[in-house]
């Protein structure tokens, strides 16, 4: 919300203009997460200590050299949310404030300019639900995985649904059925950990009972996410 009736205006871009910049937890008016005089174009950090930062804030802008904070003097005031369900990311801009980096025990220092991966592994899990009667277990022959969205396997091209890993070699001669533990087998992948995204992948398995029974297993739209600690984040199984 600005203000356009108070004197003044937040600065222009390129001005290097300078304004005072107040950050609270958002509805409170006192204690300030963040306040200080700041030139246009200048970086500010706003540090919550040991606990995470709010989810609900709010950022007011004032002219520089303001002491007296009310809606006189104010020239802006921008509230804005973050959780799991809504995460903040690269550039997100709240009136006169963008955001250009973090740093959290999950995934450490982000700069929004540098290229920011983590390497992690992908875990792929598969069990056999139902076997026909005359059968106690699967023999299993053939794993592949589609990945698409921004997961990057080195040597490929990532963001299509076309890059196929073969997990045969993993997972060829693993047993699966009642009693039996699932069977595993994994790859590796690179986050991109700039923006938030939803990882896809898309798995393909076969496999054939002591009987002759061949059973084949398709899993569509498999999501996780990054980092993969994340609560939200889960990893692919195939039933």
């Amino acid at each position: 919300m600005d203000f356009p009736d108070n004197p003044g205006t937040i600065p222009d871009l390129g001005s290097g203009e300078a304004a005072f910049v107040r950050l609270f937890r958002r509805n409170r008016n006192e204690d300030p997460i963040f306040e200080g005089l700041v030139n246009e174009g200048e970086t500010y950090e706003v540090n919550c200590g040991e606990r995470d930062c709010p989810a609900d804030m709010r950022v007011d802008t004032y002219p520089p050299g303001t002491s007296v904070f009310t809606e006189d003097t104010i020239w802006q005031s921008v509230e804005f949310h973050s959780s799991c369900s809504q995460p903040l990311l690269c550039f997100n801009t709240f009136g006169g404030h963008q955001i250009i980096g973090w740093e959290n025990n999950d995934q450490g220092a982000i700069n929004c300019f540098d290229d920011v991966f983590v390497r992690t592994t992908v875990l792929v899990v598969v069990e056999a639900a139902v076997l026909p009667p005359a059968d106690d277990r699967l023999v299993l022959e053939t794993l592949e995985v589609r990945t698409g969205n921004y997961v990057t396997m080195p040597g490929t091209t990532s963001g299509n649904m076309n890059e196929v890993i073969n997990l045969n070699d993993q997972i060829r001669g693993q047993s699966v059925g009642v009693g039996l533990p699932p069977a595993t087998a994994s790859y590796p992948a690179l986050l991109d950990l700039r923006n938030y995204f939803e990882y896809e992948a898309r798995i393909f398995s076969v496999g054939t009972t002591p009987s002759g029974f061949r059973c084949e297993a398709r899993l569509e739209d498999v999501v996780f996410c990054a980092p993969t600690d994340d609560p939200m984040c889960n990893s692919p199984t195939v039933p």
